[in-house]
């Protein structure tokens, strides 16, 4: 979910149904035993279409069922953070643009949080 959420980030989610997501939303949803955290792109009858924001392409379609709840807290070290981050802003969307295209900027981001400890 970079460069919205980062590892390291802490997660807030709370229970919701797929109802009541809609475009935009972060939601953790649980698939082969494990979990994932990835935005809401299309809400239809009966299925559920995410993507993690790094990532090029959509995810397949999720069932409602999977659903475990909705991001409402997001916190960054002691900075507490808009919840599923500003998505839209122009720095974000660029960040993306880069680590959807680029190896090396993946890389870079993935070693932010080890490299902020380091500085700690």
């Amino acid at each position: 979910m970079l460069p919205a959420i980062a590892p390291g980030d802490l997660l807030e989610f709370h229970r919701c149904s797929a109802e009541a997501l809609r475009r935009n939303d972060v939601v953790l949803l649980r698939r082969n035993g494990g979990l994932v955290a990835h935005r809401v792109v299309a809400v239809g009858p009966g299925s559920l279409v995410t993507r993690g924001d790094a990532l090029p392409a959509n995810d397949a379609p999720w069932d409602p069922r999977d659903v475990m709840g909705r991001l409402v807290g997001h916190r960054r070290g002691h900075r507490h953070l808009h919840p599923g981050g500003r998505h839209w802003n122009r720095r974000q969307r660029i960040s993306r643009w880069l680590l959807c295209r680029v190896p090396v900027t993946q890389a870079l981001f993935h070693r932010i949080p080890a490299l902020t400890a380091m500085v700690s």
